[in-house]
């Protein structure tokens, strides 16, 4: 059983994830991999307000963050939206030693169950492959892999993206 906390983000919260998520994406570019385009704070602070955005607290420290939603993107719109919890934007902090997923997996299959769903959904950019690799040795299965275009309506990093989208039935 972990001893991290998992505890909801406040505004006071904001500098430290945005520096998380930058973290994160300079790490994405240093492994040649496609790197997210950087969040619209008023998204993230959107998510605060909406009691959806999660940090991991090890050590007395933010560790990582993530958020989770029962609504996504039309990116989904193929697949069936009834009964499903979406996992996203994962992301720790630079020198952090534990395995986010492995944190998040567990706890975030008893918050849905709770709530009576039966999926758990993440997407990645496809052209990640041992990020999709992990995500698949962890339980998810790849529905498929959508190329984006430049949508408006969708938030930044998922614009002109190719996305892996997974599903994990609980």
């Amino acid at each position: 059983m972990s001893r991290n906390k998992f505890i909801l983000s406040t505004v006071e919260d904001i500098n430290e994830i945005f520096s998380i998520y930058e973290s994160a994406s300079k790490l994405q570019r240093e492994k040649g991999q496609e790197a997210w385009k950087g969040f619209e704070r008023s998204l993230v602070i959107k998510e605060i307000e909406e009691g959806r955005l999660w940090k991991i607290m090890a050590d007395n420290q933010m560790a990582g963050v993530f958020s989770l939603n029962l609504h996504k993107e039309n990116i989904w719109a193929n697949h069936q939206p009834e009964f499903v919890f979406y996992i996203h934007r994962i992301a720790k902090r630079s020198g952090t030693k534990i395995k986010l997923l492995d944190e998040i997996l567990p706890w975030a299959k008893n918050f849905a169950s709770s709530k009576g769903l039966k999926y758990l959904r993440l997407d990645t950019f496809g052209n990640n492959k041992e990020l999709v690799g992990h995500y698949m040795r962890s339980g998810f299965r790849l529905k498929e892999v959508i190329r984006t275009d430049n949508d408006h309506n969708l938030p930044l990093h998922y614009q002109n993206a190719s996305l892996a989208l997974l599903e994990l039935e609980l």
